[in-house]
């Protein structure tokens, strides 16, 4: 697993394509503009080669929202499959967002690899 300083600045630079901060994700807020960048962050970290235990583990101690627990990490990965399956705008988001992504972690896998895993 990385170093949680590392993993905490990679999030950091995710949660920036989405003008928030730590701070805000770790929020015990369930509004959508919270809610889908901690889901899409879940799945770019698993899109990037975390297993389901990292990314529960450590996603559970830096956002600490007392939600970092296996089945909600499954759960956020699986919301981002099927919103983008249904929602075209979502859909370009998400490629925008895995765009951004590239920058800090370069990854050449889709969705579809995601759905193999989970």
């Amino acid at each position: 697993m990385m170093e949680t300083n590392n993993l905490e600045n990679q999030i950091s630079y995710l949660a920036s394509y989405f003008n928030l901060t730590i701070e805000q994700l770790r929020a015990k807020c369930r509004k959508r503009e919270i809610v889908v960048p901690r889901q899409m962050i879940a799945a770019q970290l698993s899109l990037q080669g975390y297993t389901k235990r990292q990314i529960s583990l450590s996603l559970g101690y830096i956002l600490k929202t007392g939600e970092g627990d296996h089945s909600t990490v499954v759960h956020h990965i699986a919301a981002v499959q099927s919103q983008c399956d249904v929602d075209k705008r979502y859909r370009a988001n998400w490629d925008l967002f895995c765009n951004h992504a590239k920058m800090y972690a370069p990854v050449d896998k889709s969705l579809e690899f995601l759905a193999e895993r989970y």
